[in-house]
């Protein structure tokens, strides 16, 4: 576009011109020559068109992006532009891709191991390598339309179909998260095996899997396997507790047994009318009023009667 202007710009400038002579030289008469001033018209022209060639042979390339070239139809496979200026020729044409991280989220349908249907709702950060923008430009009119989508859709199905629904909703789901991203990565950098010094075309930052939903049915018997688990644990809980508790009551009242046994051996009848000798003599010398009788008890101790 811009050469056509230019070109159309430099053929005014020569008509200006060619009419501004033939103005000068072929005057109605002698004295009536074209002013000079009409010769601006002309260099006008040729500025302008200039000035078109030359704004056409710089392209700006947005931060954040890469710049494919082709002249005249056919993709320069070995250049691509950096961001900022760069200079082309006013017959080349420069796209620009994006090298940025961006996601695709999408949620979709698919069949588990045991056959039943989940819907798995996704996440996946991308970005595509700069080198490849030439290959992108030249085979995929869409590539995001034609490869990135198709590619990861089929990679999330074939890795769900290795797994039971209910796993891969409860205790596998970071591993099949995990084989997702391995298989997506694969599919999508498969098509550029053949690029030399490329070793990841699209790279992929971890798939994220925000949501998995299964059947009502299935759902509700995991909810419910998973609430006679939890009553089973506190069942084995409460056990343990109760057996623990049983083992310290046998073991103190073992202590209590084995202390009664201690005392009844040491003790003998001697001691016991000692003790109670002493107990005697303590009562007499007290300030309370008593009436002492002195062997009277069964074991010819002292029987106390009265005090306050």
């Amino acid at each position: 576009m811009g050469i056509l202007i230019t070109t159309f710009f430099m053929v005014l400038a020569g008509i200006s011109l060619f009419l501004i002579i033939r103005l000068k030289n072929k005057g109605k008469t002698n004295r009536e020559k074209a002013p000079g001033i009409l010769y601006i018209i002309p260099v006008a022209f040729l500025f302008l068109g200039a000035a078109i060639f030359i704004g056409g042979m710089v392209s700006t390339i947005e931060a954040g992006h890469v710049g494919v070239v082709t002249t005249f139809g056919k993709v320069e496979m070995d250049k691509q532009l950096p961001e900022g200026l760069n200079f082309v020729l006013p017959w080349q044409k420069v796209r620009q891709y994006s090298i940025q991280t961006t996601e695709f989220t999408e949620a979709i349908e698919v069949m588990s191991k045991d056959g039943l249907e989940i819907r798995i709702d996704f996440t996946l950060p991308h970005r595509l390598a700069p080198s490849v923008a030439p290959y992108i430009h030249k085979n995929y009119r869409d590539w995001k339309g034609t490869l990135l989508c198709p590619s990861t859709r089929s990679a999330i199905r074939d890795v769900a179909a290795t797994y039971l629904a209910e796993k891969i909703w409860g205790p596998d789901r970071a591993e099949a998260a995990l084989q997702m991203d391995k298989t997506i990565k694969r599919k999508l950098n498969e098509p550029f095996d053949s690029i030399p010094d490329v070793t990841e075309a699209v790279m992929v930052d971890n798939l994220l899997l925000r949501d998995i939903d299964l059947p009502a049915k299935v759902t509700a018997a995991i909810e419910a396997k998973m609430q006679a688990d939890q009553d089973a644990q506190k069942m084995e809980f409460i056990l343990a507790k109760e057996t623990q508790e049983a083992e310290r009551k046998r073991i103190e009242a073992k202590g209590i047994a084995d202390f009664q046994k201690i005392v009844s051996e040491g003790i003998s009848d001697k001691l016991i009318k000692w003790k109670g000798i002493e107990a005697t003599q303590k009562l007499a010398e007290s300030n309370n009023s008593k009436v002492v009788i002195i062997g009277s008890g069964e074991d010819g101790l002292p029987v106390i009667l009265g005090g306050n």
